[in-house]
C-alpha cells in the first residue's frame, strides 16, 4: 500500500469518528417539528430567481477531441426560450433530505448505505442514495411547507442555470475551469477528501448557483428519449410525455476526470439510485 493510499485511509477513518453521531439518532416528535421549521426557513432562502431568456441548448463544442459515448446524448444544439424560474442554491443535503425522510416515515432501497451516510458524512454534504422517485418526492414536499409549486429542474432549467443563464461555457464553476479541490468538488490524489465537501464549500456560477460541477451528478424531471432534442418545443420544454428512464445532469466526484464537463447526460430508472447522484429542486415564481 502506498504512503497516500495510507494516508488517505487514516483521514478517512478520523473523519469517519467525528461525524459518526451527528445524523445517527432519530429526532424525537418535537425536535421533528422545529427541524421542518427551519428546514423550510433554509428552502425560501436558498431559492435564487433565474430571469428567463433564450439559449441555444446542447454540446456547444461537438468536436472536441474528448468526446464520450455519454456526450453523444448531448450533441444536438436546439433553441430554448425559458420564463422566469425559482431554483434551489444548493444540492439538497443529507441533513434536510433525512428530516424529509423521516417525516414521511420512508424507507428508501438503499436503506442501509443510507443509514450509513447519516452515521458517517457531514450532515451539509449533498444527499446520495436517492432515486428519482425520492427526489421527485422531496421537492413536492418542500413546495407544500413553502407555499410554492415545486418539481425537480427541467433539463432545460438545469442546463440554463449551470451555464448561468445559458452563455457558452465548459464548466458550471465561478469561472468557467475547473480546478478540483480548489473551485470543483472533484477528488483526485491531491485533492482527496474522502465524503464530499458541504454543499457551500466552493463558489458559486455567475448567477449564485453551487456545485452544478463536480459534487454529485442530478436527477432533472425529464423522461429521456434519444431523439427528444431534434424535436423538442422551444418554449419551456418539459421533455417526452412517457418513457422508460429518466435524466440525470454533470459530472460528479468520483468519476474520471478527465470526463468532467458540463453536458454530460445520463439516464436511468426511476427507481436507481447511487452514491454518485444527488438533486436540488426548482418552484415556479407565483
Amino acid at each position: 500500500m502506498g504512503i497516500y493510499s495510507i494516508l488517505f485511509f487514516w483521514v478517512w477513518i478520523i473523519l469517519s469518528t467525528l461525524n459518526s453521531t451527528v445524523l445517527a439518532k432519530e429526532y424525537t416528535p418535537e425536535e421533528l417539528k422545529q427541524a421542518v421549521k427551519e428546514l423550510a426557513e433554509r428552502a425560501e432562502a436558498n431559492m435564487v430567481l433565474i430571469k428567463g431568456g433564450e439559449f441555444w441548448m446542447g454540446d456547444q463544442d461537438p468536436n472536441d477531441p474528448n468526446i464520450s459515448s455519454s456526450r453523444k446524448l448531448s450533441r444536438v444544439k436546439h433553441r430554448v426560450k425559458l420564463d422566469d424560474y425559482l431554483l434551489d442554491k444548493f444540492e439538497v443535503t443529507i441533513e434536510d433530505f433525512n428530516i424529509f425522510k423521516q417525516v414521511n416515515n420512508i424507507i428508501l432501497s438503499e436503506e442501509k448505505y443510507f443509514k450509513y451516510v447519516i452515521q458517517r458524512e457531514p450532515p451539509k454534504s449533498p444527499v446520495k442514495y436517492v432515486s428519482w422517485e425520492n427526489a421527485d418526492q422531496y421537492c413536492h414536499w418542500v413546495g407544500t411547507i413553502i407555499s410554492k409549486k415545486c418539481r425537480l429542474p427541467t433539463e432545460a432549467e438545469w442546463e440554463f442555470a449551470a451555464r448561468s443563464r445559458g452563455k457558452d461555457v465548459k464548466y458550471a464553476t465561478n469561472d468557467g475551469t475547473a480546478k478540483p479541490g480548489i473551485n470543483v468538488d472533484f477528488f483526485t490524489e491531491k485533492s482527496y477528501q474522502p465524503f464530499a465537501f458541504p454543499v457551500e464549500k466552493f463558489s458559486p456560477n455567475s448567477i449564485g448557483i453551487y456545485g452544478m460541477e463536480g459534487g454529485r451528478s442530478e436527477w432533472v424531471n425529464d423522461w429521456y428519449d434519444e431523439g427528444y432534442y431534434k424535436s423538442s418545443p422551444v418554449d419551456n420544454p418539459k421533455g417526452p410525455d412517457k418513457g422508460v428512464k429518466k435524466v440525470y445532469r454533470g459530472s460528479d466526484r468520483n468519476g474520471d476526470s478527465n470526463l468532467i464537463y458540463l453536458y454530460r447526460r445520463y439516464t436511468n430508472d426511476i427507481n436507481y439510485s447511487s452514491r454518485s447522484i444527488g438533486f436540488r429542486c426548482s418552484c415556479k415564481v407565483k
